[in-house]
């Protein structure tokens, strides 16, 4: 069982690692309104940002880490619970679970970030081709997975 103090330290730094992941959720729906406005300028500052946030959030977990190791308890453990009866502080235990949702919620807005950024790819690719002239049906896949012309390759294969 963790002291007192030792509970307090904990959770102060759960905090901040609460505090990281609501500003992260703010930048994950800025990003998404950005990427539907294909604003490349303000989409570079946010990703600048993000990549700010995460930075901090990495070096949240080392000092997590090594705040554990300091109080004898290993870190690689379920997630961020703490085994049996470390703690009996509520603050702690409703900030770890409070921490392990927000983790959950940002998977799952950077899914969904990156598949309006899959999409608005494929929807380029699509108008690049057509602004060429190359027809959907015309497109043949190679062994490395990327696409060929078909239409090129037929006349290969004609000669």
């Amino acid at each position: 069982m963790l002291s007192s103090p030792q509970q307090l330290q904990l959770a102060v730094l759960l905090q901040e690692g609460i505090t990281l992941l609501q500003n992260l959720d703010q930048v994950y729906d800025a990003e998404l309104e950005i990427l539907s406005q294909q604003d490349l300028d303000a989409l570079s500052d946010i990703t600048q940002r993000k990549t700010s946030l995460l930075t901090e959030f990495q070096q949240f977990r080392v000092k997590r880490t090594q705040l554990l190791a300091e109080f004898g308890i290993s870190s690689q453990i379920n997630g961020y619970q703490l085994p049996g009866d470390t703690v009996d502080e509520p603050a702690v235990t409703d900030a770890i679970t409070r921490l392990e949702k927000l983790l959950q919620q940002m998977q799952r807005k950077n899914t969904r970030n990156e598949n309006v950024i899959a999409r608005s790819q494929r929807n380029t690719q699509q108008l690049l081709a057509m602004i060429r002239g190359h027809r959907q049906e015309d497109k043949l896949y190679d062994q490395s997975g990327t696409a060929g012309l078909y239409k090129a390759q037929s006349r290969i294969g004609k000669a």
